[in-house]
């Protein structure tokens, strides 16, 4: 009687486990297991195939609700679901086959990979864009980098190839960046450079300062500098161009003549 109630449950575990329902395929699979290996109502060969079933339906069940997550966009709960496939794999290195285990280990540490690059491009992204957060967004690139370089599948076209393109968006962002910081300096010293070039001009009357970067010319960077003089009647905008030179590390005023 033990015996044919585990093969009728171990039948009815086949079938869902050969439809993919994985969690019930589980819960069948393990209501007869503790009868199975106290009564010996089967054999070893039998007792081993039902605990790589059982593995296999754990393993696959937590793939499917990484991918669940993955087709919602939940990035990060994706992650989490494969992660924890890679451990079931590490865990059950005895059960489920060796070659079956490696190939699969391969493929979970490969979309492990490609989803944290979808999640870091879109975060770097709303840096850049949304937030205007350049250092955030070049230090998310530089993580992608890194991602790319420790996993095992750097030579692989497409990790390449979103290799290739976050250095080039990191140089990118290194020089706006650069630019930026630059620009900050001009505004947060506008008043002296005014009143040093227009002698008339009255410190606190200046105010509204605009800074645009205009060109380079010569290892140097065009900045053209804007503000509003208050105080003498009609609002005056004073306007003039200021320079780096990035060879010599210095600012300097900036003629067209020059």
């Amino acid at each position: 009687m033990a015996k044919c109630n585990f093969e009728e449950f171990r039948k009815q575990g086949d079938e869902f486990f050969s439809k993919a329902d994985w969690l019930n395929a589980i819960s069948t699979y393990k209501s007869v297991l503790p009868n199975v290996e106290e009564g010996k109502v089967a054999s070893q060969e039998t007792l081993d195939a039902l605990r790589e079933n059982i593995s296999r339906a754990e393993l696959y069940a937590t793939i499917d609700m990484g991918n669940k997550a993955f087709i919602n966009g939940a990035w990060d709960e994706a992650i989490k679901e494969y992660n924890k496939a890679g451990s079931i794999l590490t865990a059950n290195q005895e059960t489920i086959k060796l070659a079956d285990s490696q190939v699969t280990r391969k493929k979970i540490d490969r979309i492990i990979l490609q989803t944290t690059l979808i999640r870091d491009r879109q975060a770097a992204k709303i840096q850049q864009d949304d937030k205007k957060d350049l250092t955030a967004a070049r230090n998310i690139y530089r993580q992608i980098v890194a991602n790319i370089n420790h996993s095992g599948f750097a030579a692989e076209d497409e990790f390449l190839e979103t290799k290739k393109t976050s250095i080039a968006t990191i140089q990118v962002l290194d020089e706006k960046i650069y630019q930026a910081e630059k620009e900050q300096y001009l505004k947060d010293n506008f008043r002296s450079l005014f009143v040093t070039n227009y002698p008339s001009a009255i410190s606190e009357n200046l105010n509204n300062p605009a800074i645009t970067y205009a060109k380079e010319v010569d290892g140097r960077m065009i900045f053209k500098m804007q503000c509003t003089e208050t105080g003498r009647g009609r609002p005056l905008t004073l306007v003039m161009f200021y320079a780096y030179d990035k060879i010599g590390n210095r600012w300097e005023f900036f003629s067209e003549k020059q």
